[in-house]
């Protein structure tokens, strides 16, 4: 299994994280040569690797299978997806405390029982309390679900933005920042504000040659979604952390505006 988690392969599965590999033309040569089948891990970044190395609809046919998880994607990354591997991929739930046997939805969050539901945290009684409260997982996802049954995951509540009396969701924003153009992606927080109590910040890594503006971005997110989600202020990076997940690493990203300061929400 340790191959699995160091960039392996196994069976023409690309078992970890593409952003791991540097020499990425390398990486795309052997998926060609190894016919890999199937991708893991968090399907966002795998769009920017590919990207970078100019991997396009065609060169990689022998791909059969995308499981989707870790972290969200947003619909424009998935829509560039399918335009690379055709309509492969599979969206999974879970998480490490139920690793994919999520089975219960309440429409404000996600409760679940089953035989795979950890028995707690470790040496955290408090932590395992509050988490199995009531005899259910309750894992701190906000979801709805619509007429026709599908669910859709928002956001985790410990993320939540409380801004001028808004419960604004960071993907939301993120979303409609990776629908502009000149996006390749995006990572959303709320900071401390004297006027908002939290503000909008987001950080936006451009796509190679691409140009805007914060002013832009921000106009372009107003139109989206409305001015309550529309960053206060834009900064542009190079690379957005990220956890070994693959998930956007908010934590990191907020540290330097909360220290010392507790957050609204937990």
């Amino acid at each position: 299994m340790s191959g699995l988690y160091s960039g392996g392969t196994v069976g023409g599965l690309i078992a970890s994280s593409v952003a791991r590999f540097g020499d990425r033309p390398a990486l795309a040569d052997d998926i060609v040569r190894w016919s890999y089948r199937e991708l893991g891990d968090a399907i966002g970044r795998f769009v920017s690797v590919f990207r970078s190395i100019g991997l396009k609809k065609g060169d990689a046919l022998s791909i059969l299978s995308g499981n989707r998880g870790a972290a969200p994607m947003s619909p424009d990354r998935l829509r560039e997806a399918i335009g690379i591997f055709d309509p492969v991929f599979v969206q999974l739930y879970g998480q490490t405390e139920a690793p994919q046997c999520i089975t219960s939805l309440r429409k404000i969050d996600h409760d679940v029982r089953g035989p795979q539901v950890m028995d707690g945290c470790w040496k955290r009684p408090e932590a395992t309390a509050e988490t199995l409260r009531g005899g259910w997982l309750h894992t701190g996802d906000v979801a709805v679900q619509d007429a026709d049954g599908y669910l859709y995951i928002a956001d985790r509540t410990k993320d939540m933005i409380i801004s001028g009396g808004f419960n604004l969701y960071p993907r939301e924003v993120e979303d409609a920042l990776t629908a502009h153009h000149a996006v390749a992606s995006a990572a959303v927080i709320g900071i401390p504000d004297e006027k908002w109590s939290e503000a909008v910040k987001a950080f936006v890594v451009l796509k190679s040659g691409a140009d805007t503006s914060a002013a832009e971005l921000q106009a372009h997110v107003k139109d989206k979604r409305g001015a309550p989600w529309s960053p206060k202020s834009i900064d542009f990076v190079e690379t957005i952390p990220v956890t070994g997940l693959g998930k956007i690493d908010r934590k990191a990203l907020r540290a330097p505006y909360w220290e010392g300061r507790t957050r609204g929400v937990a």
